[in-house]
């Protein structure tokens, strides 16, 4: 009796093996800056005698509020990538993946400081049981003329995935509508342009790659940097009954996940097990009183200190592995 046990749990494990989830996220975090004032940067309002009186216990409910989101994002176990907007530096990031509940998790980091002048990155997090980063790069944005944007990068990453196949992650942060929308789409649409000219080269040089480009595009299913993204075969699974940021009373889609087609076909090593989807936990939200129904439960109201999690909500999405 005992060796058919003994045979069923390792036919039970070989199975599990062979198919096992991999959650890919995106969470935009809402302004995770710490306490320190930084000369190089404007962050001064988050900081004790700043207008936001940014103060240590602000900061570290902030970092357990947020690991908290997190590490329930994943279900059973904390997602296996993470990408993340609005992180001041590496600091901040080291006392996310070290506080409870993610120190287990084991998270590796992909950073750096980029030219946004508020000094807020992204970067892309990773287990290190369940991804292995080959190599990476920073792509700063441009202006037609070729000057930088003084915005986030786009951080790119190549990567095996344990017992899967390789896998090309982007993070992205796209310029905001700040100034109104037609006079900021410009750079939208820039910046758009050149993640296609990236990802175009990967295609030139491996064949039906598996590409995952996951961020804040400060677009919509109908603006046209999105539809752009969607003219060049790159796919929006994104499927909530509202958004993911919440303006004035108007739900918005300003956080997505595209993958290439070859993620598709399920007799690839890894595949798409199911749609994009917005994490909707309670917790994250509170009673929108003036406009009715429901929020994201922010950090901030304006100036004033709310001590929620973030104005957007997580998107994420599973892959399976053969």
């Amino acid at each position: 009796m005992n060796k058919l046990i003994f045979i069923f749990f390792i036919f039970s494990s070989l199975f599990l093996q062979a198919q096992t989830d991999f959650r890919v996220a995106f969470y935009n975090v809402e302004n995770l800056f710490d306490t320190h004032d930084n000369t190089q940067i404007n962050d001064d309002e988050f900081t004790p005698e700043g207008t936001r009186h940014w103060s240590n216990y602000k900061y570290w409910q902030k970092i357990k509020k947020t690991s908290k989101t997190l590490k329930i994002l994943g279900g059973w176990e904390a997602p296996s990538l993470i990408g993340l907007a609005e992180i001041e530096n590496d600091t901040v990031l080291k006392h996310l993946i070290y506080s409870d509940p993610l120190r287990n998790s084991k998270y590796g980091i992909i950073h750096r400081d980029s030219p946004d002048h508020r000094g807020i990155d992204v970067t892309l997090l990773y287990r290190k049981d369940k991804f292995f980063p080959i190599n990476h790069k920073f792509y700063p944005l441009l202006y037609d003329n070729g000057e930088i944007m003084h915005s986030r990068e786009i951080v790119y990453t190549k990567g095996l995935i344990t017992g899967g196949d390789t896998l090309h992650v982007f993070v992205i942060h796209f310029p905001s509508r700040y100034g109104g929308y037609k006079k900021s789409e410009p750079k939208r649409l820039n910046a758009v342009k050149q993640l296609m000219s990236i990802t175009d080269s990967i295609n030139r040089v491996f064949k039906d790659p598996n590409i995952v480009i996951m961020g804040d595009f400060n677009d919509t299913p109908i603006n046209r940097s999105i539809i752009n993204l969607d003219n060049n075969k790159w796919l929006n699974l994104l499927k909530c009954d509202h958004g993911t940021h919440k303006f004035q009373g108007q739900w918005n889609k300003l956080d997505h996940i595209f993958i290439s087609n070859s993620l598709l076909q399920k007799d690839n090593k890894i595949y798409v097990n199911g749609y994009t989807n917005a994490f909707k936990e309670p917790f994250l939200f509170e009673e929108d009183l003036k406009y009715l129904g429901n929020k994201p439960f922010r950090t901030f109201v304006g100036f004033k200190y709310n001590g929620g999690f973030s104005d957007h909500l997580p998107v994420y999405i599973d892959l399976k592995i053969k």
